[in-house]
């Protein structure tokens, strides 16, 4: 039946797309598809609440540096699971990174963990190279002539003669982009050495470096902190000053070029259920969260 339904649904949008078994396990099974076009092609009713949503909020109010928490709460096959994923799928549309996580991988109650989840789904590799092409913007350089994978200093050797006048300007140029964003100084450390790392360097070692600090493990041997601290990145995540980083990964996705972040967190019916091993419950309805 549910192989019926899809093909009937891609008939009717004229849509080519390949349909995995996951998502036809994934309708059988009354949970909606992996695939973010199919889902698109299955919302109806939009203009209930999804149009408005993604008009005020997504478009509007987050965009211009607002947050939003919208929590839905419904009985079991009502949908809820479904409408998260369509935000995330409009969200993605209008360039903010996006993130879905389960209450049940996680404690809701440990803001460490949930940041250490956020970063986890995030491609710190893909972030990485859109924040070193919006340095060679400032160059006028397009993603075309530069994506971000590569040693950037030697496109430039043309207007600055030397090494040390090209890595001078490139330094200028990424002092006034972080100027313009509320980051702590490790956070500025961070972009410092990721850039210098890709664009001049080309130093790997550093680069994973930092992207193991900013993932806030937790898991560090006495080499890493070392490290972190031969890169100036002093500070280590921790539960008071968890918030700041939240912001500051926000503030570094939006110099990459995203909107902001919006995080769905499904499966909360676990609140209500006991630990079997405790018989405490495992926290104190699903809930997006959406930040500019």
């Amino acid at each position: 039946m549910s192989k019926v339904l899809c093909c009937n649904l891609l008939k009717q949008g004229n849509a080519k797309m390949e349909i995995t078994q996951n998502d036809f396990d994934l309708l059988g099974e009354g949970y909606p598809p992996e695939s973010d076009e199919l889902l698109s092609l299955m919302t109806v009713g939009r203009e209930v609440w999804l149009d408005f949503f993604k008009k005020y909020q997504l478009d509007f109010f987050i965009q211009n540096g607002g947050s939003k928490v919208k929590v839905l709460v419904g009985k079991k096959g009502t949908g809820k699971t479904h409408l998260i994923r369509s935000v995330l799928y409009d969200a993605k549309q209008e360039n903010y990174m996006t993130v879905y996580l389960s209450a049940t991988e996680y404690k809701l109650n440990n803001l460490v963990h949930f940041y250490q989840e956020v970063v986890k789904k995030i491609d710190l590799d893909v972030l990485i190279r859109d924040i070193c092409s919006t340095v060679a913007k400032t160059f006028g350089f397009d993603r075309e002539q530069y994506d971000g994978s590569q040693i950037f200093i030697p496109m430039i050797y043309d207007e600055y003669p030397n090494h040390q006048i090209a890595e001078r300007e490139l330094n200028k140029r990424v002092s006034e982009i972080v100027r313009k964003y509320d980051f702590n100084p490790s956070f500025q450390a961070f972009l410092y050495q990721i850039i210098n790392g890709r664009m001049v360097s080309n130093n790997l070692n550093n680069i994973e470096l930092a992207k193991k600090w900013l993932s806030g493990s937790s898991d560090l041997s006495r080499e890493d902190k070392k490290g972190f601290k031969s890169l100036l990145l002093f500070e280590q995540l921790k539960k008071f000053n968890v918030r700041d980083w939240i912001n500051s990964l926000i503030q570094i996705l939006k110099l990459s070029g995203k909107k902001g972040l919006v995080v769905a967190i499904d499966d909360l019916d676990i609140l209500t259920e006991k630990n079997p091993d405790t018989r405490r419950f495992f926290g104190s309805a699903q809930y997006v969260m959406i930040k500019g």
